[in-house]
């Protein structure tokens, strides 16, 4: 197959997905579309300034097919779908510039598969090993993509992906493998490795991450409640990084405090740490005997009565406890002589001191170990937007509750899957109620 040099450079960047029937360029003289086990992939043959090629075939299964040729082959679910991968180029300085493997089209699913999860795998031309397709938060790759085909409205599942990445199109899905959320995601594979392609249908499981999927909340009712997990060295956050953040919403009334979480044991001995609201103030304490970090919090009926995010974040790098709502950067404090050793936290209380529960709504805490998730040097400064999508399982998590489950709302979507300890005070009445819907949030300083 041969390129004009004229129409080589006017179609070098024009690679992207397009939905119409005429596409310009490259898209109109090469057919894409081909059934179920083949695979299509839009590139730029023999660009001698990367010093490589594209493959000259792909090939799925037993099949193999030129560019622009179709093999159908036939699924558990479903005899003919349709896959359409496209590559972009990823800018970047020297070796690390090449053409990715961006996005995949999956199209032409039938009802046949409705219930289903479909299973996107990429291989080389030498290996039984699926090439890594993305990777999100600078650590975790992800060798595959997981759709739940909901009666023909498709979700992304325990992807490390953002609701924005998976696009619905007339039977089927569109999946785009980077982003440029406040947990990013990065292509990852070359789209000069890519020679065949896996596509397979499984029983459905319910236990993963439905992204696109609104969380409820966790009420907490009007006091006594709180989530107590029993002592596990899993919990231990140690002297490294690490995140604590929940969806909130508090009551309007500045009482004793408002709890999000407490690592657990007494918060008035060493080793302990907790994320809370104080007679209108919100802080962390640590390393009991080290002063507060604290800073005062908008008690306003209007804010109080909205949902915020709140994260606090251990920052060894800069050598700061930090916490930020709504993305801001409130207030920080330092990072030494703060071993947090205890392992049996609580969501919603301090473990030993009941009048400091939380009185209101959580949905989306997530508690990660190894990692700042967000970072900043300037106080009162914004630093990113909190994601309006139920978060995702990144890589260090330690408790992820999402209040997705209306049948059990303090469901742990980690890898974890931790129960509730038989010490939980989660009981009738104050048992957390699944609330739909999902907040939108902007922060007001005090």
């Amino acid at each position: 197959m041969s390129i004009d040099h004229d129409d080589f450079y006017d179609d070098l960047y024009n690679d992207d997905p397009s939905f119409q029937e005429d596409d310009p360029g490259i898209l109109k003289r090469i057919p894409l579309k081909i059934k179920l086990a083949s695979l299509a992939l839009i590139s730029v043959l023999g660009y001698s300034m990367l010093g490589s090629t594209f493959a000259s075939n792909l090939q799925l299964g037993t099949g193999r097919v030129e560019y622009g040729q179709g093999i159908t082959q036939t699924l558990a679910c479903d005899t003919s779908v349709t896959i359409t991968p496209y590559a972009s180029f990823a800018n970047a300085s020297g070796a690390s510039a090449a053409y990715k493997l961006t996005t995949l089209k999956v199209s032409d699913i039938g009802a046949g598969c409705w219930g289903k999860d479909l299973v996107l795998r990429v291989y080389d031309s030498t290996t039984a090993t699926p090439l890594t397709l993305y990777q999100t938060g600078g650590s975790t790759n992800y060798d595959y993509v997981r759709v739940f085909d909901d009666n023909g409205v498709f979700n992304l599942q325990s992807a490390g992906l953002v609701a924005s990445d998976i696009t619905q199109i007339t039977d089927g899905f569109q999946v785009n493998l980077y982003n440029s959320a406040a947990t990013s995601s990065v292509a990852q594979a070359l789209a000069t490795r890519a020679y065949k392609i896996s596509l397979e249908s499984v029983n459905h499981d319910s236990a993963l991450t439905l992204v696109n999927l609104p969380s409820g909340s966790m009420d907490f009712g009007s006091g006594g409640a709180g989530i107590f997990y029993d002592s596990n060295p899993a919990f231990v956050l140690g002297t490294g990084d690490f995140t604590v953040e929940a969806w909130a919403k508090i009551p309007t009334n500045t009482g004793l405090g408002f709890t999000f979480y407490d690592a657990g044991g007494n918060i008035n001995s060493s080793g302990g740490f907790a994320f809370w609201i104080e007679a209108g103030s919100l802080k962390i304490r640590r390393n009991y005997g080290t002063a507060d970090i604290s800073v005062s919090l908008d008690n306003s009926a209007g804010f109080r009565s909205a949902w915020h995010h709140f994260a606090a974040t251990r920052n060894n790098g800069l050598g700061k406890f930090q916490i930020f709502v709504d993305g801001t950067l409130l207030v920080q404090g330092d990072t030494s002589s703060a071993n947090v050793s205890v392992s049996d936290p609580v969501v919603g209380q301090l473990r030993n001191y009941a009048g400091y529960d939380l009185r209101g709504e959580i949905r989306n805490l997530r508690v990660v170990k190894g990692s700042a998730l967000y970072s900043g040097t300037t106080l009162n400064t914004a630093y990113f937007t909190p994601p309006t999508t139920p978060l995702s399982n990144v890589s260090g998590t330690v408790l992820l509750l999402l209040a997705q489950n209306s049948g059990n709302a303090t469901y742990d979507s980690s890898d974890n899957h931790w129960s509730p300890g038989l010490a939980s005070t989660v009981v009738a009445p104050q048992t957390p109620q699944y609330v739909s819907g999902f907040p939108r949030p902007a922060y007001k300083a005090p």
